[in-house]
Order: C-alpha cells, then structure tokens, then sequence
C-alpha cells in the first residue's frame, strides 16, 4: 500500500518546497487539452531518479502489466529492467499518491544508445532509412501505465502524460518518438495522441515480433516532433524554466535550452 503522506513529503524534499504552498491554477477544461497543461491542482508530474518515487511507479507497472490481460506474462512483466536506469522516468502524483508513469528512452548524437526495442536485428535507423537518424536524436516511449481508478472516461491523465513525454522530447531536441505497442494499446495511443492535437504515423506494414518480448506481435507509432502544430507553443514552455514547471519538474537537470 502506498503511503500517500510519505509521497507527499519526498515530493516536498524534490521542490524544496512545501506543496500546499505552491498550489498550481487549474486548468480552463473547455481548451484543448494541449493548450491547458496543468490538469488538475492536485496533479504533478515529475521527472525523477528519486528511488521511492520511482518505487511507488515501478509497483504499478508490475500490477498493470500481470493484470491486463493483453499483457500478462510478457514484456518482462513490468519489471525493471536495465533502461530503467538509462531514461527519462515521468511520474504522475495526484493528491499525494503515485497513480502512474511512463519512461522515455532517448538517443543523441553526442549519447548514442541502443533503445529498447532494438534487438534480433531490428534497428530504428536501417528500418527507417527515410529519417535521418544518423544525424538526430530520437527516443522511444514505452512502460505507460495508470491506476484502474485514475482510468475514467472523463478523466486525462494519460494524455497528460504523454503531453508531458512530447514536451520533455522538445526539451531535449529530439526529432522523433517512437511507440512500440500491441495492436489494441496502439490504437488507445493514436486516440490519445490525437486529442493532443498531435499527428503520427502508425506502420502497421511493420509488425515486430521479437523473442525479448515473447514473439508478441507489435506495431510501431512514429511521430515527428517538430512538424507539430503544438511544437512552437511547448517549445516556449520548455524554454522558460518558470512556465516549465507548470508542465512538469525535474529533479534533476539535463536540457538543450
């Protein structure tokens, strides 16, 4: 069971700051969500290396992934694994509880990685010749997952946090997000991304099937960062430190700007 008081107290560590003293404006709900990215004044996302944090995230990946049934038993069954300890870890704390996540695992010219889904001879550079990948960086967004109750037709909470993965990706100056998904996930996500106002590609002529993952068979969901109509409003969040912390906070420091 998560301690809610104890999350509340590790957020307040990471701010360096009371929470209750800094409460967040709500959002205007009849925006886009796009143009509205504060959700809620008891939400806050946070990029974190903070363990207990990511503790709280990492327990929930396990119960989603050995719960859906779509899921149970593959994709290591949520377990951590090494790029738990190479990317970008969003978490998402509504009211002093944890109630999910993402990861976000990214490469760069300077900082060449192998992501994720590259293995048994699949590569994001050779399979898609058409990007420059050689010259960019680009990541992979995976490990998304929300609390059953947090779940709600009427509520947005994995569209925030995709939101968030984009404008982090902007922060970083990455081209190109890749989402690598089972067939049902891959269509949540294009509904998602697209209330986001955000366009993308899904390559179902590309269906990867790989031992690491048990053979499951995966589509691949590719979005351009920069030819987004949203790119020029995120990019001024992310530039201003001030209004970047209205999207989400970091614990730690890594940026382009």
């Amino acid at each position: 069971m998560i301690n809610s008081n104890k999350v509340k107290e590790r957020i307040a560590v990471i701010q360096g700051k009371i929470i209750e003293g800094n409460k967040l404006k709500s959002c205007n709900q009849t925006e886009p969500l796009w143009k509205s990215p504060i959700s809620s004044s008891k939400c806050q996302f946070i990029f974190t290396r903070d363990r207990e944090l990511l503790s709280d995230y990492l327990q929930i990946r396990r119960d989603s992934y050995q719960n859906d049934k779509y899921m149970r038993g593959h994709f290591n069954r949520g377990e951590p694994d090494i790029y738990d300890y190479k990317s970008d870890l969003l978490v998402a704390c509504f009211n002093g509880e944890v109630i999910g996540g993402a990861r976000l695992t990214y490469t760069t010219p300077e900082k060449r990685l192998v992501l994720p889904t590259e293995c048994d001879g699949f590569t994001f550079k050779e399979t898609f010749s058409e990007y420059p990948l050689e010259k960019v960086g680009y990541g992979e967004v995976h490990r998304l997952v929300v609390i059953p109750q947090f779940r709600g037709k009427d509520q947005n909470y994995a569209q925030q946090l995709l939101l968030r993965l984009y404008a982090r990706a902007v922060e970083l100056g990455l081209k190109y997000i890749f989402v690598p998904s089972i067939p049902l996930r891959c269509r949540l996500y294009r509904k998602l991304l697209y209330s986001l106002n955000l366009d993308l590609t899904i390559r179902k002529d590309l269906i990867l099937e790989s031992p690491k993952y048990d053979n499951v068979p995966m589509y691949l969901t590719v979005l351009e960062v920069e030819t987004q109509a949203i790119f020029p409003y995120i990019k001024k969040f992310v530039c201003d430190p001030q209004k970047r912390a209205m999207l989400y906070q970091l614990d730690y420091e890594t940026s382009v700007f």
